[in-house]
């Protein structure tokens, strides 16, 4: 609540944009535990009521609803989140289920490595995605070797499809391998990522 009276203030003294102060609100809001069993809602109108500097900068309590609301399904990633460890996170709570019989013979971390690929797309928006074994691996907290493994699996299950391959340059400015995750398969992505031609 103090971040949002905080971010309500700044709109009085216009430092924030009005339009943009229900955005990261919301975005507060979503960090805070146990946010995920409140309505959107609920939380907007709690803040509203609760909070005297959100009502000055934003008088009418239905204006800010809607704008809290609609702010709400746009957020991707939370305070101090990257979008790999928000699609970590992601993965952690909402599982894409893979093929009854790949399931049988696949390690807890591999089925959360294919959520993981599928919530990167939707905090994306985008079917194409790189997965670099370094940073995958800090983000899932597994070694790299297991993020290769991982990789080489999906690919010879179909939920990857290759692209183009990493160009490794000493220094380090060279660029991950580029995938297609295969986001048809879900309804939920499907319907949340544009897909590439």
């Amino acid at each position: 609540m103090t971040e949002c009276a905080d971010i309500a203030r700044d709109v009085t003294a216009q430092l924030t944009p009005e339009w943009y102060a229900p955005f990261e609100m919301a975005r507060q809001c979503r960090g805070i535990d146990g946010a995920e069993h409140l309505t959107p809602l609920a939380v907007a109108s709690h803040v509203h009521a609760q909070s005297p500097e959100v009502r000055e900068a934003f008088p009418g309590s239905e204006d800010f609803c809607a704008a809290f609301l609609n702010a709400w399904k746009k957020i991707k990633t939370l305070p101090g989140e990257d979008v790999l460890t928000a699609a970590a996170r992601m993965a952690d709570r909402f599982t894409l289920l893979i093929d009854k019989v790949e399931q049988e013979q696949a390690t807890a971390g591999y089925k959360r490595f294919i959520s993981f690929c599928g919530h990167l797309c939707v905090g994306l928006g985008t079917d194409r995605i790189k997965l670099p074994c370094r940073e995958v691996g800090a983000a899932l907290g597994v070694q790299p070797k297991t993020v290769s493994c991982y990789r080489q699996l999906a690919l010879e299950q179909g939920y990857l499809v290759l692209l183009k391959r990493h160009n490794h340059v000493p220094n380090g400015r060279g660029e991950a391998t580029l995938f297609r995750f295969r986001v048809e398969l879900w309804e939920y992505t499907r319907s949340q990522v544009k897909t590439s031609a």
